[in-house]
């Protein structure tokens, strides 16, 4: 049974839209609680998500044609566990900069950009690690007439 053609990017979006819930919360976490904050708060979350994942599904990219499902599990899952280590080894080098940066507290800084970019990771990584699947999964196999060679031959 051949996987859903839609499932990357369901898990894509889903990804898209908790960290665009984060970056609003991030950018408005000041603003007043009121209810016109909140609208507009879920008014820029789902802005920011249907942004990216129009940019990632133009032109029919993440649709999954024919996949076998041990195929994608194996995929994705790789993908997946790279993504997360990278995505939290990075977040949490950035993240430890601007703190130590803004507190002259190395030690405390190391423990709250650790926490931080574990945690950023966990929702950043399952889409980074779709797009990755799809890219991976839809290029043609060498050998096969829809490959393009890296040089014409003349």
């Amino acid at each position: 049974m051949p996987v859903p053609s839609q499932l990357l990017r369901v898990v894509f979006a889903a990804s898209a839209l908790a960290c665009s819930l984060i970056l609003m919360l991030f950018l408005r976490g000041r603003a007043p609680q009121d209810d016109m904050n909140w609208g507009l708060l879920l008014l820029g979350t789902g802005a920011v998500a249907a942004v990216a994942c129009a940019l990632a599904f133009r032109g029919g990219r993440m649709r999954l044609q024919g996949v076998a499902w041990a195929s994608l599990l194996h995929t994705f899952l790789w993908q997946l566990l790279w993504t997360y280590l990278v995505c939290a080894t990075l977040l949490t080098l950035i993240g430890w900069g601007l703190v130590v940066w803004v507190t002259r507290s190395p030690l405390n800084a190391a423990a709250l950009a650790t926490l931080a970019g574990a945690w950023l990771s966990l929702w950043l990584a399952p889409g980074v690690a779709a797009w990755r699947t799809a890219r991976r999964l839809q290029a043609p196999a060498p050998g096969t007439p829809d490959a393009h060679p890296a040089s014409p031959t003349p």
